[in-house]
Parts: C-alpha cells; structure tokens; sequence
C-alpha cells in the first residue's frame, strides 16, 4: 500500500469513525457538493494538473472534519481526528511538518490550501498506524 493509498484510506474511501466524526457522511455529502465521483478522487495522481473539483472536494473534507477552517489549520484539530488511528510520533510528525503551510493570501483557488494540507498528510505510512485499532 503506497502512502496515497493508506490517506486515500484513512481520510476518504474507507469509512472511518472516531468519537468526533463520521468520515462517511462527509465524504458522501463532499463528492455531492462538489460534483466529483469516488473513481475521480481516487485518480487524482493520474494526471499533473489535478481537477479542481478533488482541491475543492478536500476542502470540504477536511474543513467539515475539523482540521481546517478556511485557509487556517484548527490547532489540534489532526489529533482529535487522526489521533485514534495514528501513532503519537505520526500526530506530533504531521503537526510540525503540515502545520507550518500556510496560506498565500494572493492565491486565487480558493481550494488550493487544502490541497497543500492533503498533500502534506499523504507522508503518512503504513507504519504511522496503531497496532490496535
């Protein structure tokens, strides 16, 4: 399983619920707002030039699970809803590399920092994961 694959799995495709979100609802409601299909998400490396639907798919996903808030990151918003799946060291990891993007405030696609953050998260391994889930 490559890294895309397992934060394809833990954010997206695969249903997770923590005490603090239910990724499916979201998901579901996300591909409707924005008008993209599961194949269409799962084929965003295909291509250089992602669809802009996937940018914004990924904005709401991860505003509407707490990790962002418009173009800022929600402080400890990753641990509360990652944190049950990922080791401490993956959350701490993740917060200090991800955690120092920011937006740029002449940026014209509104979606572009979530993508940032996405594709910032996508250096989660196989190897971040609890043992026990």
């Amino acid at each position: 399983m490559d890294q895309w694959t397992l934060v394809t799995y833990l954010f997206v495709v695969n249903v997770f619920q923590t005490a603090f979100v239910d990724g499916d609802k979201i998901k579901d409601m996300c591909l409707e707002k924005v008008g993209l299909t599961p194949e269409e998400l799962r084929a965003r490396h295909r291509t250089e030039i992602p669809n802009p639907n996937v940018k914004c798919f990924l904005k709401c996903f991860l505003e509407n699970i707490g990790v962002i808030a418009g173009n800022a990151i929600i402080p400890g918003g990753f641990a509360k809803v990652l944190g049950p799946l990922v080791t401490d060291e993956a959350v701490e990891r993740m917060e200090t590399e991800c955690h120092v993007v920011e937006a740029d405030p002449n940026e014209e696609d509104p979606c572009e920092f979530a993508w940032l953050m996405s594709s910032c998260y996508e250096r989660l391994t196989l190897s971040d994961l609890r043992q026990k889930l």
